[in-house]
């Protein structure tokens, strides 16, 4: 079953960190949240998956695919602690891009929490977000968030 669910992860799934920005008591705060997850169209794939790793939260969406719509639903994991648990059980069937995913997000998802960011945190999530080829989609949030990690140097 782990390889089944690591080949479906290999096709199906996706490694990210989300720039966010929070506002506590007036003041802006910037930070990173590390997110695997599976999605596809097919309900019993999902139904596998989420059997096989009970601390996915399971997202339902709807988009248009070939002029047609089609459901789709999103199997998702935040908590840095389920993260590590799954990648570390299916790290050895994940190669290529997923693989150099899976260990960025390993070591980020390992070092030590601070309540400020280093610049290994950072280079991981461009490395990721390269990685991803996500453009320029986020960079309002992320160019924020740099501007905000260098003032407080």
């Amino acid at each position: 079953n782990i390889a089944v669910f690591a080949g479906l992860f290999m096709g199906e799934g996706t490694i990210y960190l989300t720039p966010i920005k929070k506002i506590y008591n007036n003041r802006i705060y910037y930070g990173m949240t590390p997110t695997i997850g599976v999605s596809n169209t097919d309900r019993a794939i999902i139904d596998f998956c989420k059997a096989f790793l009970i601390n996915f939260k399971v997202y339902e969406t709807e988009y248009p695919s070939k002029g047609v719509k089609k459901k789709s639903w999103v199997l998702r994991i935040s908590r840095q602690k389920h993260i590590l648990e799954t990648l570390h059980l299916i790290r050895s069937y994940l190669i290529g891009d997923k693989a150099r995913l899976a260990d960025l997000m390993i070591e980020f998802c390992s070092r030590p929490k601070t309540k400020r960011y280093e610049g290994r945190d950072l280079e991981i999530y461009h490395q990721i977000r390269n990685l991803n080829g996500r453009g320029k989609r986020g960079n309002k949030i992320y160019e924020a968030f740099l501007a905000y990690l260098s003032s407080r140097r």
